[in-house]
């Protein structure tokens, strides 16, 4: 079980570039930002971790410019959560719970063997039927024969990764909207504060490490002013 648990958290965990975000919806379509750890960077990466206990949750990875040029993804297509992704929910939610509530009562609750298997068989039965969903949707989902194969593959091979379905998904998805695009759109006002905070230190300690000889210098002061709130900058 321990090892279940190490898989699935493994398989959630993303290791986010300086200039990345998460943009994940929430209940009742609400969405939130997610930003990596700055004080624990692994390979000069920010590790991020979402809720392990919400995987039905869609979740995207967007970056934003760095140059101070304004996006030409905001021309692009706006980030749009697929229709098809809320089918896997209950095949979600209901292998969470065979692998992580009913199987660990038959194996340490002393309810039998028979409960145990019947566990077991749940949770490949529920995977089954999940991977058989996908296949059949991978053309609305957009998913080539491979991608679509792999995830089957992966997720037949190591149940905990199933549980993970949604976020595979969302992974695989093509998405080239700019996040500061994507969050000026979809978060709420204090929402939105929050994350262009996250961002403007991210690009404050870029600055700071630039050396002042550095082209790039001058761009990253442009793109600071992305988030900087507007009428503070009259009163650096």
């Amino acid at each position: 079980m321990l090892l279940a648990a190490a898989l699935y958290l493994f398989d959630s965990f993303w290791l986010l570039a300086s200039n990345e975000a998460v943009l994940v919806r929430g209940w009742r379509g609400r969405w939130r930002a997610g930003f990596g750890a700055m004080r624990w960077r692994l390979g000069a990466r920010e590790p991020y971790l979402p809720n392990p206990f919400m995987p039905h949750r869609p979740q995207f990875r967007l970056a934003w410019r760095v140059d101070g040029v304004e996006p030409r993804e905001k021309a692009a297509p706006p980030l749009q959560v697929p229709a098809e992704l809320a089918r896997f929910v209950p095949f979600v939610s209901g292998a969470g719970v065979a692998l992580f509530v009913l199987l660990p009562l038959g194996l340490f609750a002393n309810l039998g063997i028979g409960f145990t298997l019947a566990a077991v068989l749940l949770l490949y039965a529920i995977n089954g039927a999940a991977l058989l969903q996908l296949w059949w949707l991978r053309g609305p989902l957009k998913l080539s024969n491979p991608q679509a194969s792999q995830i089957v593959f992966e997720c037949l091979v190591c149940p905990p990764f199933a549980v993970n379905l949604v976020r595979r998904l969302c992974a695989k998805l093509r998405h080239d909207e700019d996040f500061v695009s994507a969050a000026e759109r979809l978060l709420r006002p204090a929402d939105l504060a929050v994350a262009q905070a996250e961002c403007l230190m991210r690009v404050d300690e870029q600055i700071e490490c630039e050396p002042e000889s550095s082209t790039r210098l001058t761009a990253l002061h442009a793109a600071r002013g992305r988030f900087v709130p507007r009428g503070a900058g009259e009163h650096e």
